[in-house]
């Protein structure tokens, strides 16, 4: 807990069981790989193979989670009217991974470990049909997702620098109060843990933390947040945790969060009775 955290708040949240298919794509290797190679470029690696994989499992499979070198990604059975798409979306997958490690280690001249022992890594998948429940991939959709944050921020959020075009570490949103604008950049980011962001205001900067813990199968999601203000001047900094709560105040952090619950909760009515109505 960070010394002048003010604003902590949780709130459980609902999310519906729904059949479907998941999926583990494991790069298989890596952990060997890594002990034997330069940390620099073995990362530089495993992000260019995360980022093939990724983007070869959609759009049917939506990306869960990803967990060192290892993507979980699951696809409810509304959205896969043939079996066979499962298996043919994994070996194109297979495909594009093989071909981008080929690719790779073609291209560099680097002789360092890491880009010589790339032809020993490769791509393992375990498919699963069964029932499963959608708890902080959900949460953390509405924490991230610049329109549905909208509906619960009070506020306008523009994503101004995107790396890669998506939202990671080193992310920059505009988020618009009225005439005040606050500059968050983003710091730390690991999906669906956490993250941590640094928000400009007039009295400083406020670095939070967001942190969902799911509570068990199918139960929900308890969403946590560890905020500190660091002030401008030092003079100030034995006054930041009252500044703090004043901030957290004036923005209405606790309707805040709980408008995020309620719309949440109507978007998964909406979703139910829609799959009803089918």
């Amino acid at each position: 807990m960070l010394s002048n955290a003010a604003c902590s708040i949780i709130t459980a949240m609902d999310s519906p069981t729904q059949q479907g298919y998941l999926l583990l794509a494991d790069i298989s290797g890596f952990t060997s790989f890594l002990a034997k190679s330069e940390l620099d470029h073995a990362l530089g690696i495993l992000s260019n193979l995360l980022e093939v994989t990724t983007g070869a499992l959609q759009p049917l499979f939506t990306i869960s989670k990803l967990e060192g070198d290892a993507v979980f990604a699951c696809a409810p059975a509304s959205r896969v009217e043939r079996g066979e798409t499962v298996l043919e979306v994994v070996e194109s997958t297979y495909v594009a991974f093989r071909r981008r490690l080929d690719a790779v280690h073609r291209r560099t001249t680097c002789e360092c470990n890491a880009c010589r022992n790339i032809p020993s890594l490769d791509l393992k998948f375990v498919a699963h049909f069964g029932e499963y429940g959608l708890q902080s991939v959900a949460v953390w959709e509405w924490l991230n997702d610049s329109r549905k944050r909208e509906r619960w921020a009070r506020a306008e959020v523009k994503p101004v620098l995107q790396p890669g075009g998506r939202t990671k570490q080193g992310a920059r949103n505009h988020c618009v109060h009225g005439k005040s604008t606050i500059v968050e950049d983003v710091l730390d980011w690991r999906p669906f843990d956490y993250f941590t962001v640094d928000g400009t205001t007039p009295m400083g900067t406020i670095r939070t933390t967001y942190v969902l813990t799911p509570y068990g199968y199918g139960a929900g999601t308890k969403l946590t947040d560890h905020s500190r203000l660091l002030p401008r001047s030092p003079l100030l900094k034995p006054f930041a945790k009252p500044m703090l709560k004043l901030v957290c105040k004036m923005i209405h952090a606790d309707q805040q969060y709980r408008t995020m619950a309620q719309e949440m909760k109507d978007a998964d009515r909406q979703t139910r009775a829609t799959m009803q109505n089918r």
